[in-house]
């Protein structure tokens, strides 16, 4: 099955950067790089609102949070692919978050939405998905460290990922499945996890990252898999990661014949030979078994909804998006 690489048109701010609504801020992130992140969301009830959060910091470990500033929200509709659209105007908290609910009504049709919130001061931005789902989507989820990367590494850049593991990923696109990208890892390490997940061509997901620099980053990704679950009525069919996830998937109601780990101590595993599947010889052989037996197909084919896309390869990263001249020039007498 062909699949297409999930690549945005690029975006061009209609307006100047500046001014700030304090000016405090132009001396407090002197000299501080941006380190916005917005989590991917998922939406399943035009009759609800969809919930985002996004934060908004600068310099390493968040030494400073943008507070009380304007931000423009834009919104890619999955139909209309070409031009970005301005959703709203809002102001970050005292913490530098945004909690901003999207109306049920102004998502009019299921797939993915693109996000991208630009601050109004500065023109730095962040990004994320919304995938707008039908109710009891049945999804597969996948642990980036613990069944993805072949070893763990402490920064995100340059991880190398197991052989075979898109191989596996886009079977169960193939099938018609949610697919979800689960890590411990904070969420200041998701653009370089999204650009680990595009160099190598995965199918595109949902990202769920942990979420600030926590001592309890375990239990902040429990919370939002469970909020999946129980609010979002997302169904975990199978699931993908190390011995130390079995507790989890069984919280989350995988089936132990669809919980497959990967562990070094597989053949020394003992009692929880029951609890779940080892991959013992990696995912080359893992796929021919799945090949070979007759996997349930979901009552949903979200292939249907959200095509087989990839993670794009020329995606425009979160940063400083720069408003040359002649694009200024242009967006105005568009305008006029």
């Amino acid at each position: 099955m062909a699949t297409s690489s999930h690549e945005l048109p690029p975006f061009v701010p209609s307006e100047r950067a500046g001014p700030w609504n304090r000016r405090r801020t132009a001396v407090k992130i002197r000299k501080l790089s941006s380190n916005h992140r917005a989590s991917d969301a998922v939406f399943v009830d035009s009759s609800t609102d969809a919930a985002l959060v996004v934060r908004f910091q600068y310099g390493p470990l968040d030494v400073v949070s943008l507070t009380k500033e304007k931000v423009d929200i834009h919104m890619l509709p999955p139909s209309k692919r070409l031009k970005w659209q301005l959703l709203d105007s809002t102001i970050t908290d005292r913490n530098g978050r945004l909690n901003y609910s999207i109306p049920g009504e102004k998502v009019h049709e299921k797939g993915v939405y693109a996000l991208k919130y630009l601050v109004k001061g500065d023109h730095t931005t962040a990004d994320c998905n919304m995938f707008s789902l039908p109710a009891h989507t049945e999804a597969v989820l996948f642990s980036f460290d613990g069944a993805l990367a072949a070893k763990f590494s402490i920064g995100a850049k340059d991880i190398q990922i197991r052989p075979e593991a898109v191989e596996v990923v886009r079977y169960w696109q193939e099938l018609g499945y949610f697919l979800i990208y689960a890590t411990r890892r904070p969420d200041t390490q998701k653009e370089d996890i999204l650009a680990c997940l595009a160099a190598h061509n995965f199918p595109l997901g949902m990202v769920v990252c942990s979420e600030g620099i926590t001592s309890n980053d375990s239990g902040s990704l429990r919370t939002q898999l469970l909020r999946l679950v129980k609010e979002a009525k997302i169904s975990i069919h199978a699931a993908y990661g190390s011995s130390r996830h079995i507790p989890l998937y069984q919280e989350l109601g995988v089936q132990p014949e669809l919980s497959f780990i990967h562990s070094k101590k597989a053949k020394q595993a003992g009692k929880k030979q029951d609890e779940c599947q080892f991959l013992k010889d990696g995912f080359a052989s893992h796929l021919a078994y799945l090949r070979s037996i007759p996997l349930r197909r979901p009552v949903t084919d979200i292939s249907k909804i959200l095509g087989t896309l990839s993670f794009g390869l020329s995606r425009q990263s979160a940063g400083k998006v720069k408003l040359s001249r002649a694009s200024f020039a242009s967006s105005q007498q568009a305008k006029s």
